[in-house]
């Protein structure tokens, strides 16, 4: 049995699994990341953690997925709000001088992504497109089982792509961009705007929908008009057989999916209306993801 190594390395927290080369979490231990200690000190977390997984040396390669933005032929982390300490260093040489082992880096989403069409909804289909509804929007296209990264690594950034140009600009993001008007932090900001500061969490906007309450509901309806927008366009472009909706958002997607659903394929062309929007169906994509990519990078 092959098995590889995937690191999830996060601004609290650092996961280590090893997987096996169907993309079953064989083990698993955490601890913390504690990135204010600096490069070296992440770095120790890291070699410690996988050190305990049973076996480890048998494995072939690791895979670290990480929330923010990777240059893939250096090896670094060009962008990471929660890691700063580790942005420009050399991490997969470090780990690769110290264990011995080949080691890629990944974004997050891209590694979900990859993971949902090696081992999740999308193992049936040759083109998957993965879309993370959460804090923010990302996503991921993989074609015959080959992630696109694009030319600088950005491709399948959506969430910047503007659905509304009406709408006024949020932080770094275009002015209507999806991100600032379908993630969960996009839902809380509206909902606390027209709806008090009783809301939390996009969950709550989603059960006051459900109770008929009006503003709640234009809401939900303004969310499901923007991301239907936003996947008609990748359908556009990519032309896929299947669309993966993750991330925290899906929690409510009872409130809102069967909308999404139709409003999409209203915005398509009718020959391409066999395309279909599925929820993620991995615990843990991410982790598979990169196990799927190191494993990858190996046997090419």
């Amino acid at each position: 049995m092959q098995t590889n190594i995937s690191v999830d390395l996060g601004g609290t927290n650092v996961r280590c699994a090893l997987v096996d080369e169907n993309g079953t979490i064989l083990s698993i231990v955490k601890g913390s990341s504690n990135p204010e200690k600096g490069a070296q000190a992440i770095v120790d977390k890291i070699e410690s953690l996988i050190k305990q997984l049973d076996n480890y040396e048998q494995a072939n390669a690791i895979g670290i997925v990480v929330p923010g933005l990777i240059d893939q032929e250096k090896g670094i982390i060009t962008a990471a709000n929660n890691l700063p300490k580790l942005i420009d260093y050399p991490l997969k040489k470090q780990l690769e001088q110290d264990l011995g082992k080949p080691v890629i880096l990944a974004n997050d989403v891209k590694a979900a992504a990859y993971g949902e069409a090696i081992s999740g909804a999308g193992k049936e289909h040759a083109i998957v497109y993965y879309i993370s509804i959460s804090t923010g929007i990302g996503g991921a296209a993989v074609i015959d089982q080959k992630l696109l990264s694009g030319f600088h690594g950005f491709a399948g950034e959506v969430g910047n792509v503007i659905v509304d140009p009406h709408y006024e600009a949020i932080g770094i993001m275009n002015a209507g961009a999806a991100e600032a008007l379908g993630s969960g932090t996009a839902i809380i900001r509206i909902g606390k705007e027209k709806l008090g500061q009783q809301i939390e969490h996009a969950g709550n906007v989603f059960d006051l929908a459900k109770q008929n309450q009006k503003e709640a509901q234009e809401i939900v309806e303004q969310m499901t008009d923007h991301l239907s927008t936003l996947l008609s366009t990748i359908a556009l472009v990519i032309d896929p057989s299947i669309i993966i909706l993750g991330g925290g958002v899906m929690k409510g997607k009872d409130v809102f999916l069967e909308a999404l659903d139709q409003k999409f394929h209203a915005k398509i062309f009718d020959a391409m209306r066999d395309i279909r929007i599925e929820e993620a169906q991995l615990e843990e994509p991410g982790i598979v993801g990169a196990a799927m990519l190191a494993q990858q990078s190996v046997s090419h």
